[in-house]
């Protein structure tokens, strides 16, 4: 099977982890020359890109009384607005013929979880972002989708969060969690010229554990 060639974009440490457990190059979505740097990163041609934004103070569990203003304005706002930013560059970088971009947050933001609005926020936030511009950009051949990756594999550091469970016995559908060859797989799939029929759509990728749209 031809390897994928993919490009991340993104910012924080699981945009750092899944970087280097893709094999793929990463792209610090904070630089002033972003559209430049995607550019040069892409002369050679790439499959799929790959988004991920998600700061440290989001992945930290706090009581929900206790946000301030600059937790929210560095988990919510930042990540948000450096996404406005890359959908900037790559709108005016890509006039024709862009290459499949996915969107990337954990799965536990489709239910929530105790302690973890930050990330809850900004994970919606970017998904509500996606499908915004699938409407907006999908004339023009741009093909958006959001992947809900399994939360333990996303950050590995929430493991002993309070996350909300199946009430099932047994919650994964398969028995076991998602992994990185089922991500790199699904991305392979996403970036198929023959998959141009899913935009604006979400993908849960967590073993079939919590089974939402």
């Amino acid at each position: 099977m031809e390897r994928t060639n993919i490009l991340l974009l993104g910012i924080g440490a699981p945009a750092a982890r899944l970087a280097d457990a893709l094999d793929a190059p990463l792209i610090d979505i904070g630089r002033d020359d972003l559209k430049d740097a995607i550019a040069e990163a892409t002369r050679g041609g790439v499959d799929l890109i790959l988004f991920v934004a998600c700061l440290d103070v989001a992945l930290h569990p706090q009581a929900f009384e206790s946000l301030g203003d600059e937790a929210w304005r560095e988990g919510v706002d930042r990540p948000l607005e450096l996404m406005l930013s890359t959908l900037h560059a790559l709108s005016a970088l890509y006039l024709s013929d862009p290459p499949p971009v996915a969107f990337a947050g954990p799965s536990m933001a489709l239910s929530g979880g105790d302690g973890l609005a930050l990330l809850s926020a900004v994970a919606e936030g970017q998904r509500a972002l996606m499908k915004s511009a699938s409407r907006q950009l999908g004339k023009r051949g741009f093909r958006f989708t959001w992947i809900a990756i399994d939360t333990f594999l996303f950050a590995p550091e929430l493991a002993s969060a309070d996350l909300p469970k199946s009430q099932d016995p047994d919650p994964l559908a398969t028995g076991a969690p998602a992994d990185v060859s089922q991500l790199a797989a699904l991305l392979s799939l996403l970036a198929d010229p023959r998959a141009k029929g899913l935009i604006g759509q979400s993908l849960a990728l967590d073993g079939g554990e919590l089974m939402l749209p």
